[in-house]
């Protein structure tokens, strides 16, 4: 069951409802109640047929190791350095991966690896 209210002295509709257990806030970005009414019945009907989203409980260190091991998949070394130095401003030093050079120096400086090959 989900319920729609006012924030504050705000005319923007706030829904509250439950996902798998977990209390879940959402501005509807409307001012109309109709609008909003509409929208909280979409989302018990996502409910109720098993469509709603819930949020991850995958801790964020152990995501922000994963997708950087990604990057160093599909990256160039320069491209996978300014992408974790981006991460690493926004979320800090939450996991080993997002601190430069920790990565990026396996990777690459290997005999093996994508930057040790020249480009034809």
């Amino acid at each position: 069951m989900a319920s729609i209210f006012h924030c504050g002295r705000s005319r923007i509709w706030w829904i509250k409802y439950y996902a798998n257990g977990w209390q879940v806030y959402h501005s509807l970005h409307t001012d109309q109640e109709r609008v909003a009414l509409r929208i909280k019945r979409q989302i018990e009907g996502e409910e109720a047929k098993g469509e709603l989203l819930a949020p991850s409980r995958t801790p964020l260190p152990a995501f922000l190791q994963d997708y950087c091991q990604f990057l160093i998949t599909i990256r160039t070394r320069k491209s996978y350095k300014n992408d974790i130095s981006f991460l690493g401003i926004f979320f800090g030093p939450v996991c080993p991966a997002l601190e430069l050079g920790s990565c990026v120096n396996k990777r690459w400086d290997d005999a093996g690896g994508r930057g040790a090959q020249p480009r034809h």
